[in-house]
């Protein structure tokens, strides 16, 4: 892992750690309301980490899926093909 990508990595944590943080605060005003509110952010944590685990696995790179590409809920694996550009013949 690089450096650059720990600092990433580093960043995107405490960002989700000061909306813990808001969450926790705001269950004393009112319990209820953040639930809601926690469900989404465990959602989208769970997103970035299959985002992230999926672009370090060596053998989903270059795998594209469809749930990501068209926001669907069943996303087939699709093979990117590297082609080379095509030659026009005179």
């Amino acid at each position: 892992m690089t450096l650059r990508r720990r600092f990433d990595y580093a960043t995107e944590l405490r960002r989700f750690a000061g909306e813990v943080d808001a969450l926790a605060l705001a269950s004393r005003v009112d319990p209820e309301k953040p639930i809601v509110d926690k469900i989404a952010l465990a959602d989208r944590m769970r997103a970035r980490a299959n985002e992230v685990m999926r672009h370090e696995d060596p053998t989903e790179r270059g795998v594209f899926r469809a749930g990501s590409v068209f926001a669907s809920r069943g996303g087939r694996p699709v093979r990117a093909e590297k082609r080379a550009p095509r030659q026009i013949r005179a």
